[in-house]
């Protein structure tokens, strides 16, 4: 049993580097005008950077326990800036899908302080639950609340990396100007990235696991919907200067011949 719980952390770990500071992708991460035209790329990125997901995650089972507390006591003040910070955007987008992501993440760092070592993990649980339950009952802008569907689940990680795949894919699909996007290549380039770490972490388990959470956002829907992602072609540039060229020479002969015929006209007219 702690061989796949370590086996999970681990994924989670190598997941949530690599929706936020993966090297291949790092320069392209930090670009803020590229990752914000992935809906599910950027909310993971706030709040993920607010509210130090990385560093409880880190954290080795036998840590300092003056690290965690500490990490603990911050932790209801960083919730409620990231909720307040993000406002705007959180006004402007479906309340349910943001609720459904923080109460992922919140579930993520619950299972881990579960694992770290000590009675002590009790109460800090305890105290991460009462926290995320009051802060989002009390912030009316989100309308969430604390859902426990998934406390027990050992892989919400990749229930949270299906629905991120699909709802970033969905909506490159429904986007001309991003499929027009000179950087539409990097997009799909960022998709495919996550879609074979989520094909690596499902073949990892060879023991029959089947990872169908809901309905329509499935395995097989990535992969055919990963496959459908086609950035739109542009015209070449030579061929638009000759079209130009002809257009532009059809034109002048055009005139040179209408000028002529006035030129006749007018000396009939003589």
């Amino acid at each position: 049993m702690m061989y796949y719980m370590h086996i999970d952390n681990y994924n989670i770990l190598y997941y949530i580097s690599d929706i936020t500071v993966a090297p291949t992708f790092i320069n392209d991460l930090y670009n803020r005008t590229l990752i914000r035209k992935l809906p599910a790329e950027e909310r993971n990125f706030q709040i993920i950077k607010n509210i130090n997901f990385f560093k409880i995650l880190s954290y080795p089972l036998k840590q300092d326990k003056k690290a965690i507390i500490s990490w603990v006591k911050q932790y209801e003040s960083k919730l409620k800036n990231l909720l307040q910070n993000n406002k705007d955007k959180i006004e402007n987008k479906e309340h349910s899908v943001y609720c459904r992501n923080i109460n992922y993440l919140i579930d993520i760092i619950m299972q881990r302080i579960n694992m770290f070592k000590g009675i002590e993990k009790i109460k800090w649980t305890d105290e991460i639950h009462e926290i995320s339950k009051r802060v989002l009952k009390d912030n009316s802008l989100i309308k969430c609340e604390r859902n426990l569907d998934n406390i027990d689940n050992r892989y919400v990680y990749v229930k949270k990396m299906m629905h991120d795949l699909c709802e970033d894919i969905d909506y490159m699909m429904k986007d001309e100007q991003i499929l027009n996007d000179k950087r539409c290549s990097k997009f799909i380039e960022r998709i495919e990235y996550r879609k074979d770490t989520l094909m690596k972490i499902y073949n990892s388990f060879n023991y029959g696991i089947n990872f169908l959470f809901d309905n329509q956002c499935t395995i097989p829907y990535i992969k055919e919907n990963f496959e459908k992602l086609k950035c739109k072609p542009k015209e070449e540039p030579t061929e638009a200067i000759a079209n130009n060229e002809n257009t532009m020479i059809a034109q002048t002969q055009t005139n040179v011949q209408e000028t002529q015929e006035e030129d006749v006209e007018d000396l009939g007219s003589l």
